[in-house]
């Protein structure tokens, strides 16, 4: 049953501290799923690439259902030797090609790529298969170096 249709009389029937405390509690809770001050996407584009942001994407989980335990860190992976006309969304095609991507982004200094990027996968070993798979390989003439970002 919902607050609204449970109405003022049945929360008073719950006790003094019941009601006030549920109303100041549901009153915050709105504010935060969308008056104001919570996580907004203004830019599809971070949805796209798994930015969340914060304590958000985390709150769900994470990705997988992974144990407590397992650390993330091992999930994600660097690349180094890019070329610099590179995109995010081309860095993250590529590499869905090893599994699903579900970050990938392009370091950029000034507006310019810096060459190297970071790839989030959903597992250690996903990650770990990954660099095995695309070190070495060649985009527009050079070869990338991939291996598993330790300062993720």
């Amino acid at each position: 049953m919902g607050l609204e249709r449970m109405g003022a009389k049945s929360l008073e029937r719950m006790g003094p501290a019941v009601g006030p405390a549920l109303g100041a509690g549901i009153e915050r809770m709105g504010l935060a799923m969308g008056g104001g001050g919570g996580a907004s996407f203004d830019r599809a584009i971070e949805m796209e690439r798994g930015n969340f942001g914060g304590s958000f994407a985390g709150s769900f989980g994470g990705a997988g259902g992974r144990a407590p335990g397992v650390a993330r860190k091992a999930c994600q992976i660097f690349v180094r030797n890019l070329p610099f006309d590179f995109t995010w969304k081309m860095l993250k095609d590529k590499f869905n090609e090893c599994s699903h991507v579900l970050y990938a982004n392009i370091k950029v200094e000034n507006g310019k790529s810096k060459g190297c990027g970071v790839v989030k996968f959903e597992s250690p070993e996903v990650a770990e298969r990954a660099c095995r798979m695309m070190n070495g390989m060649k985009l527009s003439g050079g070869e990338i170096d991939v291996r598993i970002d330790r300062n993720a």
